[in-house]
């Protein structure tokens, strides 16, 4: 997120294989030793071409699915990083909004 000139900004992904017009938040998997808010600002970084620091945690979102009959209960967290766009990237872009 960045606010510049009274208006929000987000980055955001376009997932490959959705359909036009489904956008999402970059994530992944945490690297072996890196802590969860480097893996937000790698992802950031990796997915949408903008660098920053983190604000902290955004929140969780917590579900429950099944997968080959076995019951999985998973905590997905959210950092909220301010970022700074460093270069563009076709499937990746910054929605806006005022206040």
């Amino acid at each position: 997120m960045r606010r510049l000139r009274d208006r929000w900004h987000v980055a955001a992904i376009r997932p490959a294989g959705k359909p036009p017009g489904v956008w999402a938040l970059p994530k992944g998997r945490i690297d072996e030793g890196e802590k969860g808010e480097e893996t937000a600002l790698r992802e950031v970084r990796e997915e949408t071409g903008a660098g920053g620091r983190s604000l902290g945690k955004l929140g969780d979102v917590r579900y429950v699915f099944t997968w080959d009959g076995e019951r999985i209960f998973k905590i997905v967290s959210t950092p909220l990083p301010l970022a700074r766009l460093r270069s563009s990237n076709t499937t990746s872009g910054l929605a806006s909004r005022s206040r």
